[in-house]
């Protein structure tokens, strides 16, 4: 019986493992996709566009070497600033102490306003 009840067990974790979507690393199965409402889909190799003129270029890169602007355009300008030097979300994110999605979402931002979306 003890045999029976382990090879029951393992069967079980084969039909879990075949599950579609886990919740949260859980066993419970979840039957729909997350709707995603309130997030923007955003790829996730995602770089700076390079700057349309050199005034842009300097402004961001006096911007990220400030010490007096506000911290979060410092930041910002840094995140861009690294990207224009070719490290990927995570290397930014890594190098900077925040998380990638933070990252991604600023570049995207930039890449659509530009200096005025830091």
């Amino acid at each position: 019986m003890h045999q029976a009840a382990r090879i029951r067990g393992l069967d079980e974790c084969a039909e879990i493992s075949n599950a579609p979507f886990l919740k949260y690393g859980t066993h419970k199965r979840v039957d729909e996709l997350p709707s995603g409402e309130g997030e923007e889909i955003v790829p996730k190799l995602l770089y700076a566009r390079m700057p349309q003129d050199a005034e842009e270029e300097r402004k961001v890169h006096k911007l990220a070497g400030s010490r007096h602007a506000p911290g979060d355009w410092i930041f910002r300008a840094r995140i861009v600033s690294l990207s224009w030097r070719g490290l990927h979300t995570s290397g930014i994110a890594e190098e900077l102490g925040c998380h990638p999605k933070t990252v991604r979402k600023r570049l995207h931002r930039f890449n659509s306003e530009g200096i005025d979306g830091l």
